[in-house]
């Protein structure tokens, strides 16, 4: 096995079976022994393989930033809980659905009429369009932009307490807690 390792940092740039590839600034030593999963997150000092653990934790801190944001677009398309209609109704969330309540609520407000709204009395086991004043789908309009704000917000506040962490650890314990913002 001939490990290709850069001059400077004695990062692993990468490993082969044969020692015919050119990498410039790399020097290729022989290893016979065993190579670790992932080499290159790895120094290669006196014939030792060293973790390089800024170069994991970078690449962990984007993977969970990643996750983050993953996290954070799942839970605006979920739906959310408005009360506008005087109880509790879930309205869904899809970008066409957000779009479709913007229109709804442009219409309302331009023809001052109800207009009717899908929604759900029983947590999305069944959906029906119910008549919505204007000021009910504005209600609706302005939940749903406070949930998706307060999604967006908890998602930044995590992802800056990813940049600020320091140490692998630190980033595995940050997580998303909790299920739906009503």
């Amino acid at each position: 096995m001939f490990i290709y390792i850069d001059k400077t940092t004695k990062e692993i740039k990468c490993v082969a079976e044969k020692s015919s590839i050119v990498i410039e600034n790399t020097e290729v030593v022989e290893f016979k022994g065993h190579v670790p999963e992932e080499p290159t997150n790895y120094k290669f000092m006196d014939g030792n393989f060293i973790l390089n653990e800024n170069k994991v934790l970078k690449k962990i801190k984007q993977e969970k930033i990643h996750e983050i944001n993953k996290i954070a677009q799942e839970k605006i398309v979920s739906g959310f809980i408005s009360n506008a209609l005087g109880s509790s109704h879930l309205y869904q969330s899809e970008p066409t659905d957000q779009l479709n309540l913007l229109s709804v609520v442009q219409t309302a407000q331009l023809t001052n009429e109800n207009q009717p709204f899908k929604c759900s009395p029983d947590n999305g086991k069944t959906w029906e369009y119910k008549e919505h004043t204007p000021e009910q789908l504005a209600q609706v309009l302005k939940d749903g932009k406070n949930i998706k704000i307060a999604i967006l917000e908890k998602a930044n506040q995590l992802k800056q307490q990813v940049k600020n962490a320091t140490s692998i650890k630190e980033v595995k314990l940050i997580t998303w807690e909790g299920e739906r913002y009503e």
